[in-house]
């Protein structure tokens, strides 16, 4: 199964070294650039699990072509970004 990920999942698992857990539950996860941003350009200390993830290429960015009106402006880029994606993918 495919899914869309925010940054939370990732932080918190990668924060203990346990993407692996995620990568078993859902075997492709994909994420919009605000989340790589928020999980390794932003100093994460544990971007470096993120970044294996891809490599491995079980953990793709995907970029968004819109964030439609209707996605409240209150959550942070990372979380619009991800309700964008899986509005526009028709993943989960």
């Amino acid at each position: 199964m495919t899914v869309v990920c925010n940054a939370t999942p990732l932080i918190n698992f990668a924060a203990i070294n346990r993407l692996d857990i995620l990568q078993a539950a859902f075997r492709q996860i994909v994420i919009p650039q605000a989340v790589y941003n928020e999980t390794t350009v932003a100093g994460f200390p544990a971007s470096e699990f993120v970044l294996q993830a891809i490599a491995d290429r079980w953990l793709q960015v995907v970029s968004v072509s819109t964030i439609t009106l209707n996605i409240p402006s209150e959550l942070d880029k990372g979380e619009r970004e991800a309700i964008a994606l899986a509005l526009e993918t028709g993943e989960r």
